[in-house]
């Protein structure tokens, strides 16, 4: 928290906040504002669309998830972990 309030224009402390709630059983649904908040801010980072498709799959949204990484992939259509990502969750 008081690291984005510092900086809440960092999309790696946004990213982290939600990664941390995501790993809280009784707040882990609030992580997921946080993940797209974080894509939004850099679209260009994996780890993001990973994490939030990882988020997804447990949370049994396949759906979902399959969505946000294929929309990884169309910004790293090479990337070998969005594409293992893809068939755990798919």
């Amino acid at each position: 928290d008081w690291a984005m309030r510092l900086d809440p224009g960092n999309a790696e402390f946004v990213f982290r906040r939600g990664l941390a709630l995501s790993r809280m059983p009784r707040r882990g649904h609030e992580s997921e504002e946080y993940f797209v908040k974080a894509i939004q801010m850099a679209p260009k980072k994996m780890e993001y669309y990973l994490e939030l498709g990882s988020f997804y799959t447990r949370s049994g949204l396949k759906v979902k998830a399959l969505s946000v990484l294929q929309d990884a992939l169309t910004h790293d259509p090479n990337s070998e972990l969005i594409k293992q990502a893809i068939q755990k969750a798919g």
